[in-house]
């Protein structure tokens, strides 16, 4: 049965060889390089299948799956390693199955051929599909004192509506810890949207979070996630990004209840549940001003502070393992662990990354293993000349009664810390270490941190 789809991709290589592959097999493609130009498509047609790449110019997929919810019954999403991750979070918002780029032809035309035969889909079951419940299975509970802590957080907070704030490090696992807290409150069955308020300009986040009304025929009005996430929970990462106008608008919607899109003039009730996460200290953007402290208190009625997995050496290995696990089912491969140099190494490197550095590491590393243990040639280089620079280090700190090297310890983590909140923004990280840049960068060589 000839299935008619929706293609959105912004590469026109990858384009030729899908729209050939599926016609020959009578299949009906439409193509869009945008989300804004698929949007107007589907105003006017119906399509049994979306295949859209996961990030296109004008954004990614999620906005786009929220507003279009139901709507198409079949959606493939096309990731890559980098971005496979995130694209997950996609499932509970309508995608039904996804497939790695770059495209192989035949896996694309495998699967579309068994959706568009219903006697066939019914059954059909592969590594390609994935459901909600998936984004539970991919969070993985640390045996450490420390997470059990963190869990049991998660379990007081969750029955309850108390705005959360979820502070740590880049890539210590705030989206997991607040889908967790989305899972298992009353709200588990209605929308989790999570917006990224570090990529959104001031006009962006305006429109993105209130939506907009307008007269102009062409100007379309547009549905803000305050709306979209009506009896669920909105989460917020890097909120301390918000301009101060839009955290006004946020407080007022916070604290009434109430929103008025862009352009508007009426008050719109909402009923949704506040998460946020930050990966700067809020209080330090108070005191500079760039932060609003009513603010601040309404989204902090209970606080859940995220540790760098660097102070929870035991639980490296335990996500290593499950990381392994996972990428041997995404490549089909048979890894079964690792040397015990590779182990050390592991243990040793300060994963400035953090959870997010390990997934994506262990990822690349399994696809290139050739064996079935990792070794260390397997590792990127740099990942192995750090890892024994801060072994060394740390075994020297450990017995030294030494306050100079104690000290040069203590700033050097203190750089690579901020290095990773600046997203090495080495102009941003000097600014905050209150130093100057050429004195960053004397330090970055003589502690031989390789940025």
């Amino acid at each position: 049965m000839p299935f008619h789809i929706l293609y959105l991709t912004k590469n026109p290589v990858a384009n030729n060889i899908v729209n050939r592959t599926l016609a020959n097999e009578g299949h009906h493609i439409e193509n869009a390089v945008s989300f804004n130009e698929a949007e107007n498509l589907l105003r006017n047609k119906q399509f049994d299948c979306l295949l859209s790449d996961f990030e296109l110019h004008d954004g990614n997929l999620k906005p786009f799956l929220q507003s279009k919810k139901n709507k198409i019954p079949a959606c493939i999403v096309l990731c890559n390693t980098d971005n496979f991750e995130e694209a997950l979070t996609c499932f509970p918002l309508g995608a039904t199955h996804y497939l790695l780029q770059p495209i192989k032809p035949f896996e694309l035309l495998k699967l579309v051929n068994h959706l568009s035969s219903p006697s066939k889909s019914a059954a059909f079951s592969n590594d390609y599909t994935l459901n909600a419940s998936l984004f539970e299975s991919q969070f993985v509970k640390g045996n450490s004192l420390q997470s059990a802590q963190i869990m049991e957080l998660v379990d007081l907070t969750a029955p309850t509506d108390l705005s959360v704030l979820i502070s740590g490090e880049s890539g210590t696992g705030k989206e997991f810890i607040a889908k967790q807290i989305h899972l298992k409150s009353t709200r588990k069955n209605q929308p989790f949207i999570a917006i990224d308020c570090g990529g959104l300009s001031n006009r962006e986040a305006d429109l993105e979070l209130f939506g907009r009304v307008s007269k102009d025929p062409l100007i379309e009005p547009s549905t803000g996630q305050f709306e979209r996430a009506t009896g669920g929970t909105l989460f917020l990462d890097e909120i301390g990004n918000l301009n101060y106008q839009v955290q006004v608008k946020l407080l007022r919607a916070i604290q009434e209840k109430v929103i008025r899109k862009v352009g508007g003039s009426g008050n719109i009730p909402i009923n949704v549940r506040i998460i946020t996460a930050s990966n700067f200290s809020l209080p330090d953007l108070i005191q500079s001003g760039k932060f609003r402290e009513d603010l601040y208190y309404r989204i902090n009625e209970f606080g859940i502070d995220l540790k760098p997995i660097r102070t929870r050496k035991l639980e490296i290995l335990q996500y290593a393992k499950h990381f392994i696990s996972e990428a041997n089912t995404l490549f089909n491969k048979n890894v079964l662990g690792y040397s015990q140099e590779v182990e050390k190494i592991l243990t040793n490197y300060r994963w400035p990354g953090n959870l997010r550095e390990l997934h994506n590491i262990i990822n690349r590393v399994v696809l290139i293993c050739q064996t079935d243990k990792i070794q260390t040639h397997d590792l990127p280089k740099d990942l192995v000349d750090q890892s024994l620079v801060w072994g060394i280090d740390e075994q020297n700190t450990s017995t030294s009664t030494d306050l100079k090297k104690l000290e040069g310890q203590l700033e050097r983590e203190k750089i690579m810390e901020v290095l990773e909140l600046t997203r090495y923004n080495k102009s941003k990280a000097a600014k905050m270490l209150n130093i100057d840049r050429k004195t960053l960068y004397n330090k970055i060589k003589n502690y031989h941190l390789k940025i």
